[in-house]
């Protein structure tokens, strides 16, 4: 099943269960950041992203765990790194950065875990290794509560 819904900078194409997106052979090896919670939640696994310049195509891929079952998150990439210091107690939350690509609304299975793979279509150029994604408490961020983070990836 393929979902599309457009947001205010991106196109972002779901495809559930996690299918590899066909983003064509120009696409970049992925770049892997390890997601550290943020207290007092226990979100982690990996985020990957890859890019394809040619389609200016980000794909984006999950493998998180320890999420409250069947909950709505939005992510984000944003500028900047600080996850592993934030997770370390040495930076507050919500100190994230200014967001680059909105990366939309997932669902945690009924394990709380998101196991996906998704495609952002006309995603901006993105700089590896300043970039982080972040995973927000609510299918939000229009108030506090809903735009804390629960956690937090520095994809190198």
């Amino acid at each position: 099943m393929r979902i599309r819904f457009r947001t205010l900078a991106a196109t972002v194409v779901v495809c559930m269960p996690a299918v590899a997106g066909a983003a064509g052979a120009a696409t970049a090896a992925p770049h892997t950041g390890k997601a550290y919670p943020v207290a007092p939640f226990k979100v982690k696994g990996a985020i990957s992203l890859s890019e394809n310049a040619a389609t200016r195509t980000l794909t984006v891929k999950l493998d998180l765990s320890g999420f409250k079952p069947n909950s709505r998150h939005v992510m984000h990439v944003h500028k900047g790194l600080m996850c592993a210091k934030m997770a370390m107690g040495g930076m507050p939350p919500p100190t994230m950065g200014p967001i680059l690509v909105p990366l939309g609304v997932h669902t945690a299975d009924a394990k709380g875990q998101m196991k996906l793979t998704f495609a952002v279509k006309e995603a901006p150029k993105l700089v590896f290794g300043a970039i982080h994604v972040m995973v927000h408490w609510g299918p939000n961020i229009s108030t506090p509560s809903n735009a804390r983070p629960m956690a937090c990836a520095d994809i190198p």
